[in-house]
């Protein structure tokens, strides 16, 4: 069984693990309407740092402005989960995800009005991405001949799920 924490932050206060749940017909499921952040955490003299925290949020809910998403918390309130997740959880170090997407319930490409996005914030342990061996022996790796998509075709400046 994978590991999991704890608790995480679930719209605005931390929960249990098990109680964070998304119904099987929530808009981000069926149309990909979700923005994320992957923040590293690493373990310092002074505890747990956050690396460019501010920097990770600002992008989030740029993310978030582009996909014209309804987010009821505030860029401080983001951060403030981002800490208590990996304090709650006992973590000196690990992997932050914020993630912000449209959970509300039904089909139907448009949001409803006066809904807010859900806001999400996990943390997890996370050591060497590729694994320790990867950091003895080194890697392989290859350029792909695909070229980016242009900024007019999506928006490539937000991090979006889907």
């Amino acid at each position: 069984m994978a590991y999991h924490p704890k608790s995480l932050w679930y719209n605005g206060k931390m929960v249990p693990w098990e109680s964070a749940k998304v119904h099987v017909t929530a808009h981000a499921l069926h149309y990909g309407s979700a923005v994320f952040e992957g923040i590293r955490a690493y373990k310092t003299e002074k505890g747990p740092q956050i690396f460019r925290l501010k920097d990770h949020i600002n992008r989030l809910f740029n993310s978030a402005r582009i996909y014209r998403f309804p987010v009821g918390f505030s860029k401080e309130d983001i951060m403030e989960a981002c800490r208590k997740s990996i304090s709650a959880n006992g973590m000196e170090y690990g992997y932050i995800r914020p993630l912000i997407f449209m959970g509300e319930v039904g089909l139907g490409v448009k949001f409803k009005k006066g809904v807010n996005a859900d806001a999400m914030v996990c943390a997890l342990p996370w050591g060497a991405y590729l694994g320790e061996e990867c950091l003895k022996k080194g890697i392989r790796v290859a350029v792909s001949s695909w070229r980016r998509l242009a900024p007019d075709t999506i928006p490539t400046e937000a991090k979006a799920a889907g």
